[in-house]
């Protein structure tokens, strides 16, 4: 062979090394690619799972929402009767029934155990009422603040959101 046949024949050797050095770069981006574009689709397809609540995360918050209450919590007192102050010899008497809105469903246990000083604190509260003291929507108001002040001073550990009068008779 001749010297420029000879060179010929490596510089074509080497075209075609590079042709396949060439390609095999060019598979190794490809994969790497395709590699990294699975990654992300991965971490996508995860972080959507994560905030919808089905992987991990929002279940605590769901426990919770089902364990509060679904409406107030009320509790009926007994039925008050007491003779009402008239200074003379007239009588007159006065029928209440009363309900309690609870702050909490914990709180009736806690008004029931203590319903001897609830039932005492009213008694000794409306047997001064006259029967002025309780006309007209104000005097309702004035006779609903004061049980509501008498019964957080008595009670302990409750909570009395409102007094609700459900039968209210003065005779």
């Amino acid at each position: 062979m001749s010297a420029a046949a000879e060179k010929e024949q490596v510089e074509g050797d080497e075209s075609l090394d590079g042709a396949e050095g060439g390609s095999k770069i060019a598979g190794k981006k490809r994969m790497i690619i395709l590699i990294g574009a699975a990654i992300v689709v991965l971490v996508g397809v995860g972080a959507g799972l994560f905030f919808s609540g089905i992987l991990g995360g929002k279940k605590e918050e769901v426990k919770e929402v089902a364990a509060a209450p679904s409406g107030p919590i009320f509790y009926d007192l007994p039925e008050f009767i007491v003779n009402l102050n008239t200074g003379g010899k007239q009588v007159s008497f006065l029928k209440l029934k009363v309900t309690l809105e609870l702050a909490k469903d914990t709180d009736a246990p806690i008004i029931e155990q203590q319903l001897p000083r609830v039932t005492d604190s009213f008694n000794t509260y409306l047997r001064e009422l006259r029967a002025s003291d309780l006309s007209g929507s104000a005097g309702m108001y004035r006779l609903k603040d004061e049980l509501l002040l008498r019964l957080s001073k008595t009670i302990e550990g409750a909570q009395v959101k409102d007094i609700l009068f459900k039968d209210v008779l003065i005779q």
